[in-house]
């Protein structure tokens, strides 16, 4: 959400959504994007769809490889629990099974590959604003990822971000000026992300008591 805040009346107004779908289907984000147009009372004035889909049969298929079986019994061997070597059969590489603390998952998060547990990434972006009270696409939707071989940036309107009461408010407004946003920054945080997923999954499947017991501290 990216509001505008008027501190002479501590008012805020909500500007723009951004509605992001990983496990969400298309669909759903579209529903959404339309109920914030039509049923905020003019609020916001612009939803940002950014839908994410992993390529699951990709993953699927590297995960039953001899390659990805061993460096998974590898990661149990020394940081598993009992649940995790008794499913797997893997025998304990130290004499005793380690504790989850957070420098045990620090150490996990260092071995880990991020593709070994999370499937290629595409990803892109649609803009959808009320024309003539209708919802409707800004323009046709762009790729983030993979990158483009002519990549296009997301650019936002001043009016976008300014209500239209607010105008008057800044001295020589002009509604033309546009802002671009770093997609290469957008790109990152989508790889940070896809870093957090696996490290969850390789969790779940290391540790698979971890998640019994819900030490969501270790997980943050």
């Amino acid at each position: 959400m990216i509001y505008f805040y008027a501190p002479e009346s501590d008012a805020i107004v909500n500007q723009i959504v951004i509605e992001i779908g990983f496990s969400e289907s298309y669909h759903d984000l579209v529903r959404d994007a339309l109920q914030w147009l039509l049923g905020s009372g003019g609020e916001p004035k612009l939803v940002i769809i950014v839908k994410i889909e992993e390529d699951k049969s990709h993953l699927d298929a590297y995960q039953k490889t001899q390659h990805f079986m061993s460096t998974r019994d590898q990661l149990i061997a020394k940081y598993g629990d009992e649940k995790s070597h008794d499913t797997y059969k893997i025998k304990c590489a130290i004499n005793e099974l380690p504790d989850s603390t957070p420098k045990l998952y620090r150490q996990v998060k260092t071995e880990i590959v991020a593709s070994d547990w999370v499937g290629p990434l595409s990803a892109y972006i649609e803009l959808w604003e009320l024309k003539d009270g209708q919802p409707v696409l800004r323009e046709p939707r762009f790729d983030v990822l993979p990158v483009p071989e002519n990549p296009r940036s997301l650019v936002l309107r001043i009016t976008d971000l300014i209500p239209e009461d607010r105008h008057v408010v800044f001295p020589n407004f002009d509604p033309s000026r546009t802002i671009t946003v770093d997609m290469e920054r957008i790109r990152c945080d989508m790889r940070i992300m896809k870093k957090r997923t696996a490290f969850h999954r390789a969790i779940r499947m290391i540790r698979p008591s971890d998640g019994d017991e819900d030490d969501s501290q270790f997980l943050a």
